[in-house]
Formats: C-alpha cells, structure tokens, sequence
C-alpha cells in the first residue's frame, strides 16, 4: 500500500479518535479505510487491510479464553460458562471458514439466478482475493499478532 510507517500510525490514532466519538466502534475504521482510499488503495485493499487488523485481534481473544479458561477456578467448573466459551469458539471458527472459503462463494455463485447475487458474489470474491494478499505475509500476521497479545495484557 502506498503509505508510510507513519501515515499508517497516524491513521490509526485518528480511527481511535472518532471510535470514541461517533456512536459505533466501526466508526474510526470507516475513516481510516477513507483515508487509505484517498492515498490510493483500492476500496477492497483498505477494507482488507482493517479487517484482517481486527481478525487477528479477535483470534488473540479467542486464544486468551480459551488459555485461561481452565485456570480461572471460578468459572472452570461451571459448565454453562464452559459451553459458551465452546459456543462462541465454534462460531467464530464456522465465521472464519464463511468469510475465508472461495469454494462456497463458488456454490453460491452456481445456483443463483438473480443478478443482485451475483454483483455482491463479485464483490466479496474482490474483498477475498484482497484478504488472500494477507495469506503470505508472515511477518505483518506475525506482528499484528503481537500488536493484539500486547494490547489484551496491557488491559488485563
């Protein structure tokens, strides 16, 4: 992407400026995908790059349940917080493989007949083949990860 260290940093802290202000918290990552368009990425390229920022954020929460789950002597008997902790991981394993799976967009491709379908079909394969970008750089997954591991410590 045709951005900086420290554009992308600046980019950033303004998200975090207007995700405290507007009443989502989605709102600073539409502004900072705004921004990135104007630098010249692509809707799909800027889009991507948030959500895979968010994606490995919410695997390190995913991971940090299911770590500390067992060693919480309050909640670890209790099978009602056991099952959502199962319910929650499930779900964001059968999200994952929605979101990630070209073979089911082709299913879905395949047997619709209405036009609508498959403009958003067509869009969503663009947003995928932008995520896929993703799938080779080990380095930028490797420290978004970090990125996230540090901020979910520094919380608790």
């Amino acid at each position: 992407m045709p951005i900086s260290f420290w554009g992308a940093i600046k980019l950033y802290f303004i998200g975090t400026f207007y995700n405290h202000f507007l009443p989502t918290g989605v709102g600073g990552d539409v502004v900072r995908g705004y921004g990135l368009r104007q630098l010249g990425c692509s809707g799909s390229e800027a889009y991507a790059s948030i959500f895979v920022e968010r994606y490995t954020g919410l695997s390190t929460l995913v991971c940090f349940v299911l770590i500390s789950l067992p060693f919480d002597q309050r909640f670890g008997g209790d099978i009602k917080i056991q099952m959502i902790a199962l319910i929650m991981t499930l779900t964001f394993v059968f999200g994952s493989w929605l979101v990630f799976s070209s073979s089911l967009l082709s299913f879905f491709e395949k047997w619709s007949k209405f036009k609508i379908v498959s403009k958003v079909i067509s869009k969503i394969k663009i947003f995928q083949d932008s995520l896929y970008f993703y799938k080779d750089k080990k380095k930028a997954l490797f420290l978004s990860f970090m990125f996230s591991f540090f901020f979910y410590i520094n919380s608790i």
